[in-house]
């Protein structure tokens, strides 16, 4: 796939795959969703996928970056959620085991009274 060639119907104002990496970057969305980001929209453009002129390239590009990002996000939210909760029922459960008494523990504090 050779970027640049596929990018040369929308070179108005000097856009280059750098330049929508970089701008990719400061509207804050990770390196590894740009990356996964460049790769779909760059294949549809190969597979003959027209946009009307490079602003609508960037735009479909930061949408698409920003739905991956989303996504993955949510993943990782209700991934965290989960794990919290397993921890929590798993420590409940283990502070209760430790708190219970043996069966001679039982027996020998009765004998204590």
């Amino acid at each position: 796939m050779d970027f640049k060639k596929l990018l040369e119907p929308y070179s108005e104002n000097g856009r280059t795959i750098e330049g929508q990496i970089k701008w990719l970057t400061s509207k804050q969305i990770l390196r590894e969703y740009i990356d996964l980001t460049i790769l779909k929209v760059y294949n549809e453009l190969e597979s003959g996928k027209k946009f009307e002129d490079g602003h609508a390239l960037d735009r479909y590009l930061f949408d698409i970056a920003k739905a991956i990002q989303d996504l993955h996000l949510s993943k990782q939210a209700k991934e965290l959620e989960n794990f919290m909760n397993a921890f929590k029922e798993n420590w409940e459960k283990e502070f209760k085991n430790r708190t219970k008494l043996t069966f001679f523990q039982r027996i020998k504090a009765v004998f204590k009274q």
